[in-house]
């Protein structure tokens, strides 16, 4: 089934919904609220729109965002207020900062392409150097499997 701009903009607002949901439903437990990363006041691309999304604030728990409150909703927008809804959590103030989704890059030889070049110690450091670049996604063409799924491997396992 495929889904229209319009129809997966709901389908987004609906699941943005149900996560609001959960939070709000878990705010009797500041002990959810510790590990909650508030990026507040920021500038963000969503990458969905040619608008760019200013004064936001994003809260984040673990690898999840589960609420974006928009400037023009200034009640909830304030840090007084993010801290009485968000209590134990981290707030980060951003102002004039930017926030785009991860990028990609589709050719980065990141374990080497010539037959015993793979030095994991360099593979490493240009993850994260390329994670510090924005870089959250990549494709390593030519590079050799078995080091490659080890790699990426370690990456879902939390090792790097």
């Amino acid at each position: 089934m495929a889904l229209s701009i319009d129809g997966l903009s709901h389908r987004l607002s609906q699941i943005e919904s149900a996560l609001l949901y959960e939070v709000k439903a878990k705010q009797n437990n500041t002990n959810y609220f510790k590990d909650m990363l508030v990026l507040f006041n920021v500038n963000l691309i969503d990458g969905n729109s040619n608008n760019i999304k200013y004064n936001t604030t994003i809260i984040i728990n673990g690898s999840k965002i589960v609420d974006i409150i928009n400037k023009i909703d200034a009640n909830r927008c304030t840090k007084t207020n993010i801290y009485e809804s968000y209590p134990n959590s981290t707030l980060i103030d951003l102002s004039g900062k930017y926030i785009i989704p991860g990028l990609f890059d589709m050719h980065a030889h990141v374990t080497g392409v010539i037959n015993n070049s793979f030095n994991k110690t360099l593979s490493e450091e240009m993850l994260h150097r390329l994670l510090a670049y924005g870089i959250t996604t990549i494709r390593n063409p030519g590079g050799p499997t078995e080091q490659s799924v080890n790699l990426k491997k370690d990456i879902n396992s939390h090792i790097l």
